[in-house]
């Protein structure tokens, strides 16, 4: 189980994706995309915003992971886990502001809707924070 499912291009307006959700962070480390030359300076930034970060290696545990385009992933710890959409969007902006990091994987507003499931059975629609209807 995961906190975030990538979403692949290709995918109709109606696509239904299941995903179990955690509190981003609770499980997992957050991500961000870095170019090689802004490692040092990303580290720091990342530091200074209370995250713990470190640099994800390939399976062999000897060489740092490359994304497709060649850049390094780091792994980060956040202080605690982002249990709301505002906290996750103000780190997610935080992280993209720095110079050197390329992306993040918060895959945040990919879905119009999302449909929340219990173990009884119920299903409740949920809606973004922007007060959009579902």
């Amino acid at each position: 189980m995961t906190h975030h499912a990538g979403v692949a291009g290709g995918f109709d307006d109606r696509s239904v994706h299941t995903v179990a959700a955690y509190a981003l962070g609770e499980r997992e480390r957050v991500p961000a995309e870095v170019i090689h030359l802004a490692r040092w300076l990303v580290t720091q930034e990342l530091k200074a915003l209370g995250l713990v970060p470190t640099l994800r290696v390939d399976g062999s545990g000897r060489w740092s992971f490359l994304t497709e385009n060649g850049t390094l992933i780091v792994d980060c710890v956040p202080p605690e886990p982002m249990r709301d959409g505002r906290t996750a969007r103000e780190l997610e902006r935080a992280l993209l502001a720095i110079v050197g990091v390329v992306d993040t994987e918060f895959f945040l507003g990919t879905a119009d809707r999302v449909l929340v499931g219990h173990p009884d059975g119920r299903v409740d629609p949920a809606c973004q924070a922007e007060g959009r209807s579902p």
